[in-house]
């Protein structure tokens, strides 16, 4: 899950091993749900900085792909689909947004060539929209982004209503992007898409708390973004605190996996309490989100460019300079 702890790359190798030996000679099914948690992992050594393992592993998964039989057509495609799908969210994760883009792109055309319309189909196309809609918002790119994430959500829905404990967190998560897509040109359904995301997570969270805790943080850190593009500052700091509280005592346990979101949302927070002049208390939480990214800079790159960032917008305050908005 993705509360668990980046994994260190032996440790990684070493699990891998031990599955691809349990399963070597696994049927066809075995072997695509190997893929499949493979993926899921390339996807976690990324966003832990580790990107050279995550290509390593995606490898793995190509490779399980191209030994799979070829004989079930509607199978075939949904694999090149998954594949298509992991190999986008490991670029944007890697900060390569264009070529996620054209990957995405291409598991959305695959995805519609299917010749059936099972609910496995209906999640695998919804998930390739969901992951072009994202890619597009964060590579700034008119792909059709806002389009996709629309239809997404759309199927989402369908197949939340027949498998909700399946689809809800999807769907959740699905609404949480299109929220990215729609902040530019309509911020107001921004808001009420992310709003309706946090709803669902605050009830699967209720459920499954060490399951989806981070991800209900991540949805009230979208909603206090998308109040802050409003300006409506006040209501941002409520959302955006009630995300603190959950992702402190996750970074404390987990730090390589949770200290860049936390620090997110205590630069978004030191944002919001700057527009409202509280300057000091600004400063407190940008220090508290350098101090969060120091832990983890010397392993992750990723975390050493927000580190750079922030401490730019700390000099930003410290000279009086009104920050634009979050």
């Amino acid at each position: 899950t993705a509360a668990e702890a980046c994994p260190d790359k032996t440790v990684v190798l070493m699990e891998f091993a031990e599955r691809a030996s349990r399963l070597a000679v696994g049927s066809a099914n075995d072997e695509r749900d190997r893929a499949a948690k493979l993926g899921n992992w390339s996807i976690r050594l990324a966003q832990c900085g580790k990107g050279k393992e995550a290509l390593e592993v995606l490898a793995t998964v190509r490779r399980i792909f191209g030994e799979l039989p070829t004989s079930d057509n509607t199978q075939l495609n949904e694999d090149i689909v998954t594949l298509l799908i992991n190999e986008a969210q490991l670029s944007w994760s890697r900060g390569e947004h264009q070529q996620a883009v054209g990957l995405a792109t291409r598991a959305v055309a695959s995805a519609r060539e299917a010749s059936t319309r099972s609910l496995g189909h209906m999640a695998t196309l919804a998930g390739a929209l969901d992951t072009l809609g994202v890619a597009s918002a964060l590579g700034a790119a008119d792909g059709g982004g806002k389009a996709a994430a629309e239809e997404a959500v759309g199927l989402y829905r369908e197949l939340a209503r027949d498998k909700p404990a399946e689809y809800q967190h999807l769907l959740a998560v699905a609404l949480s992007n299109l929220s990215v897509s729609l902040q530019t040109g309509d911020p107001e359904q921004a808001l009420e898409a992310a709003r309706e995301a946090c709803v669902i997570l605050r009830d699967c969270a209720a459920a499954e708390p060490d399951r989806f805790s981070a991800a209900r943080a991540n949805a009230l850190r979208s909603v206090g973004f998308r109040l802050a593009a409003l300006g409506r500052h006040g209501e941002a700091l409520e959302a955006l605190q009630q995300a603190l509280d959950i992702e402190r005592p996750l970074t404390a346990a987990r730090p390589n996996v949770f200290a860049r979101p936390l620090a997110r949302t205590l630069w978004a927070f030191a944002a919001s309490l700057w527009h409202l002049d509280r300057t000091e208390e600004a400063l407190g939480h940008i220090d508290d989100a350098i101090a969060t990214l120091e832990v983890i800079a010397e392993n992750d790159p990723t975390a050493v460019h927000m580190l750079q960032k922030v401490c730019g917008f700390r000099a930003e305050v410290e000279r009086g300079t009104r920050p634009p908005t979050s």
